[in-house]
């Protein structure tokens, strides 16, 4: 298997530039370039300065930075004319944007649901990821829907993930490579698109519990997720966007949709804190990174809104809200409600989104609708009124929406789907225009 030399380069770099030579960009260049363009007279100009028969020798020759050119070195040198190491690319450039800048620059985003948060746990157990990618009926994502995504007009994609049938057992709760891999890869889809990426953890229900009972062992599992996490994508940019949780609630009690309880909203601020503080630990680009925390349950009532508390951070403006908005309940959601869309489900979405503007917009917080849609009832005409005001309201209050797409259209459950991924077509172009017609205001 290939090693990696980046952090021989790293270190090189951060050498020369710490003795006030180059920048450290510039002294990157100048490490990547001596390591690319090596040839065997380099080698061998190393192994006379070893054996004293010669007292000159570059001074980038010492890749791992022991402040000495020794046989470790020489040997370094012998890998990388046989191909033994793989030369990495520095981290991208990350600009340092607050989360108010970041959002002006987002426009409307899509999401790969049912796909890679498939969880297979009480039916398979110790899936490969092409099992549990597949596991809910959503084909192997590849590179041409992603690109399918960024032609319909979106210049964003949140990428849900879940991680438990993927990761052993505490105190580290390893995540497996292949799992972690797979996941990289199609975060890369979007990278490599000039597309900004929100990666999560999603179906993780079965142990992320706000109760003060599971509080300390779900901040250590969430501490050692993120950890892994962020260290794999450290060296990404500012398009991608952390997101802690996904709509966490207490899963099965009476009021797990309508605000929970006082302790569960109270545990949730623990747990946002907890992803804040651990992501900021890994340094580097994570630490100017902007993050995604959400209320309980994603909720944008007066109940989780009030009890909502935003983490404490290292670095000031780079914390976005999480919310998510099916709204009108009946109309967009509630399968056995309406499928017409009205005059005064206009007057809903745009009191819905406004409140939300009060809540947190208007009050410097900035807010992204991380999952919105409106399920197919047989009524496009409907979904098309709806889906053009939801995107010009949200838009007149600066808060970006992202599509909630699971591929499904005329099945007996939720029918958002809106990218037909088994031809790479858009099921409903009619629905794309509109949303696309809602960002012109």
């Amino acid at each position: 298997m290939l090693k990696k030399l980046w952090a021989y380069l790293s270190a090189a770099a951060v050498s020369v530039a710490l003795l006030g030579s180059l920048p450290a960009s510039a002294a990157y260049v100048e490490a990547n370039t001596y390591t690319r363009s090596l040839s065997v007279s380099d080698v061998s100009v190393v192994q006379d300065y070893l054996t004293a028969k010669s007292s000159t020798v570059n001074p980038m020759a010492d890749l791992n930075q022991d402040g000495c050119i020794d046989a470790v070195d020489l040997a370094l040198h012998k890998q990388i004319l046989l191909g033994n190491l793989e030369l990495l690319e520095p981290p991208a450039e990350m600009r340092d944007l607050t989360a108010n800048q970041l959002l002006g620059e987002i426009t409307i985003g899509w999401n790969l649901g049912n796909t890679l948060d498939a969880i297979t746990t009480s039916w398979l157990p110790n899936p490969t990821p092409a099992q549990s990618e597949t596991a809910w009926g959503c084909p192997i994502t590849t590179k041409e829907m992603i690109d399918k995504v960024k032609e319909g007009g979106f210049n964003t994609v949140r990428v849900p993930v879940s991680w438990i049938d993927h990761t052993g057992s505490a105190p580290d709760y390893q995540i497996q490579e292949e799992w972690m891999n797979r996941v990289q890869e199609v975060v890369n889809y979007v990278i490599d698109n000039d597309m900004y990426c929100i990666l999560n953890i999603h179906h993780e229900n079965d142990w992320l519990i706000p109760t003060y009972a599971q509080k300390d062992s779900v901040n250590a599992r969430l501490e050692a997720l993120w950890t892994q996490i962020a260290n794999r994508f450290g060296d990404y940019d500012e398009h991608l966007i952390f997101e802690g949780m996904n709509e966490p609630r207490l899963v099965g009690d009476p009021n797990e949709w309508n605000g929970g309880t006082a302790e569960a909203r109270q545990v949730i601020n623990s747990y946002n804190q907890t992803f804040v503080n651990t992501v900021r630990a890994t340094g580097g680009n994570n630490a100017i990174r902007c993050l995604m925390v959400p209320t309980y349950a994603a909720a944008c009532s007066s109940t989780t809104v009030n009890d909502f508390v935003l983490p404490t951070d290292t670095v000031p403006n780079k914390l976005i809200v999480s919310i998510h908005s099916y709204s009108p309940y009946n109309f967009a959601l509630n399968k056995d409600g309406t499928s017409s869309f009205t005059q005064s489900d206009i007057g809903q979405l745009q009191w819905t989104i406004q409140e939300i503007y009060n809540s947190f917009v208007a009050k410097g917080t900035p807010v992204i609708i991380g999952e919105f849609g409106a399920m197919n009832k047989n009524n496009i005409n409907d979904r098309v009124l709806w889906g053009e005001n939801y995107i010009r309201i949200a838009k007149s209050y600066g808060i970006p929406c992202v599509w909630w797409d699971n591929n499904a259209f005329n099945t007996t459950g939720e029918n958002f789907g809106l990218l037909n991924r088994d031809n790479v077509s858009w099921e409903y172009p009619e629905l794309l225009q509109a949303l696309m017609k809602g960002l012109q205001g």
